[in-house]
């Protein structure tokens, strides 16, 4: 195995661990506060890590803006599942998560194709990181008119 195998595999293992963890502090905050709002806390995480990337103007910024992302990554996932839950009718369940990972598939396409696009035409990853940050915002807009069950006491 090489060295640099052996630090890339290594840097990846941290990087999990890191957004493993950080989503495990989240838990308890998800079963008091809600997970509505914290995803709201989480797209404004985004919100902030669209912007440090926009602006970032070293590698070592940058870097900390990635390490940023990655914690808002596990967080985001375990809440909205939770918040899926919680507005699923019963004996839906299947059509709805259904429909969910649908639209998580669609992002995981739509994201990188928007970016691209913007990057290809405005002639600057800036402009595409500054378009992506749109749907943060778009996402936390939308968010506040969901109606969530209160969270038990």
């Amino acid at each position: 195995m090489s060295s640099s195998f052996r630090v890339g595999l290594l840097s990846g293992v941290i990087l999990g661990a890191a957004v493993t963890a950080f989503a495990l502090l989240l838990a308890r905050p998800t079963d008091r506060w809600g997970a509505k709002r914290v995803i709201t806390l989480t797209l404004f995480l985004w919100v902030g890590v669209s912007l440090g990337a926009y602006f970032a103007q070293t590698k070592s910024t940058f870097f900390a803006v990635a390490v940023t992302a990655g914690l808002g990554l596990g967080s985001i996932q375990a809440a909205s599942r939770a918040l899926m839950a919680s507005l699923i009718p019963p004996g839906k369940e299947s059509e709805l998560f259904g429909f969910y990972a649908l639209c998580g598939k669609s992002s995981a396409v739509l994201g990188p194709l928007v970016f691209g696009a913007v990057s290809y035409l405005a002639g600057s990853q800036r402009a595409a990181v500054a378009a992506v940050g749109v749907f943060f915002v778009v996402g936390l807009i939308l968010l506040q008119r969901v109606r969530p069950a209160l969270p038990p006491s």
